[in-house]
């Protein structure tokens, strides 16, 4: 099931809410409420490919009894177990035959090379990194071993179960252990707001230029010959798509929780607006930056061999999004960027003022999406190669439509609204956060006119989303592949 689709939106999540509506008038215990989200969590994942239930569901079974493992006995072989067990999972269902394939089946044994492409379990790569991390955790004893129904709680969740934010246990189960948090108008205003930013992100601004920026991927893998546009329109284009529909996704996730009491961590914080590619990872996929930050980057010795556990952590960190050396490419991009850039500030260099500093660090991430969006490292190689080649396209200023007509008018138009609205406007969070503020002013007058507007202002923007939902297929999440 998708956010934004008819049936979540007019049905799965109406009735959700009217559990939560129950719970918040003390009809429903708050342990009852979580026992109805997790049923409702696992019906949520099931309406998308109900055969991988049973993978999810085991899952959650199998790390908790380690779990219940680790706490009694304090073993660190518990722990190993654990995280070979779910590395063994995601390994099997999403790289086994990226590996197989590399190898050429030599040092893979022919039964584990499938003969038919595998469908990747939904949310596996979420699911999986947060029962890791819950486990190192509780390794650490930086979280108690919490009742089954809170673990199966903490990692079904509808909202963030498919692609994140990845949560920790600490961070959600105190809010839900003693009692469900109080219901306020602001905190579900807010939340009502956040879902519908991010429903216009994902369906009036990320999905249409799925079809544009297909074109010119599809080109660079059919070898056709490219313009000198190719390469900026491919890395644009597709990060501009990507950052809508992601940070879209993360917007919707966190108003979900909010709609039902509950606080998600931030995902992002207006990534394109980055000096540095350490600002840059700072900013984009907040949650996963800080996984492989504590779980990866440190236990790789952190600072004492900063390049080498900056290189390693950047190039798993590619794998984890694709098995495809096309990912492996981009991790090393990134890894080679942070290098350079931490290098920079060891021998003292100064910061570039923002107006170079800004379109570099922007210039330099847009075309790095390249290999991330390419079926291949031959695809992204064709687009690269064609950055000394002539351009192609001559646009020519329209009106009315879009300001460039051409081939790749539509596309140019898309990209030009997207990175205005990323570059130029506070980002969905900083919005709701004033909004909240003035729903809860001292003032009366101020915060009834602020709940009005907000209120005025999801009626149309849900009406907008509502529309376009109707003349265009339901297109899932980008991040639903990873």
């Amino acid at each position: 099931m998708v956010f934004s689709s008819y049936s979540f939106l007019l049905l799965f999540l109406p009735l959700v809410l009217m559990l939560y509506a129950l719970q918040v008038r003390d009809r429903i215990s708050s342990a009852l409420l979580m026992r109805g989200l997790i049923v409702a969590s696992l019906i949520f994942y099931a309406a998308w490919d109900w055969h991988y239930l049973p993978l999810l569901v085991g899952s959650v079974m199998v790390n908790y009894s380690l779990g219940q493992r680790l706490n009694t006995c304090r073993r660190r072989t518990w722990l190993v177990l654990g995280v070979a067990f779910n590395l063994s999972l995601l390994g099997w269902f999403k790289y086994r035959l990226f590996f197989a394939e590399t190898l050429h089946t030599v040092l893979v044994p022919e039964w584990a090379v499938p003969s038919f492409q595998v469908v990747l379990p939904l949310g596996i790569s979420f699911f999986t990194f947060q029962q890791i991390a819950w486990l190192v955790d509780l390794w650490r004893r930086q979280v108690a071993l919490p009742r089954f129904t809170e673990y199966a709680f903490f990692v079904t969740f509808f909202p963030q179960l498919i692609a994140g934010p990845i949560v920790h246990a600490r961070e959600i189960l105190p809010q839900v252990r003693q009692r469900w948090p109080a219901w306020r108008m602001s905190t579900f205003a807010a939340g009502l707001a956040l879902l519908c930013l991010g429903l216009v992100k994902k369906v009036l601004i990320a999905d249409p230029l799925d079809a544009p920026v297909g074109v010119l991927y599809a080109q660079a893998a059919s070898g056709a010959a490219l313009g000198g546009e190719a390469p900026w329109l491919a890395g644009f284009g597709y990060g501009v798509q990507l950052y809508f529909d992601f940070s879209g996704y993360a917007d919707m996730a966190i108003g979900l929780g909010l709609l039902l009491g509950l606080k998600l961590p931030v995902n992002f914080d207006s990534p394109y607006k980055s000096r540095s590619p350490i600002d840059f990872w700072r900013r984009w996929h907040i949650t996963l930056s800080h996984f492989l930050r504590d779980y990866l980057y440190i236990p790789l010795g952190g600072r004492e061999r900063r390049y080498l556990s900056l290189m390693l952590t950047m190039l798993l960190g590619g794998l984890w999004h694709g098995a495809g050396w096309q990912f492996l490419l981009w991790g090393g991009l990134h890894g080679a960027a942070l290098c350079l850039a931490h290098g920079w500030m060891r021998l003292g260099g100064q910061r570039w003022p923002g107006w170079i500093a800004l379109p570099l660090t922007l210039g330099f991430v847009m075309l790095a999406w390249i290999p991330f969006r390419a079926d291949s490292v031959a695809s992204a190689l064709r687009l690269y190669q064609a950055l000394g080649a002539p351009w192609q396209w001559s646009p020519s200023l329209q009106w009315p439509g879009w300001p460039l007509s051409g081939e790749h008018g539509r596309l140019t138009g898309l990209i030009a609204l997207g990175l205005g609205i990323a570059l130029l406007l506070p980002n969905s969070q900083q919005w709701t956060a004033r909004w909240r503020a003035a729903m809860e002013s001292h003032d009366p007058r101020q915060a009834r006119h602020c709940l009005l507007g907000v209120g005025v202002l999801c009626g149309v923007l849900l009406f907008l989303v509502l529309k376009q939902l109707y003349a265009q297929p339901e297109q899932a999440f980008l991040y639903f592949q990873f």
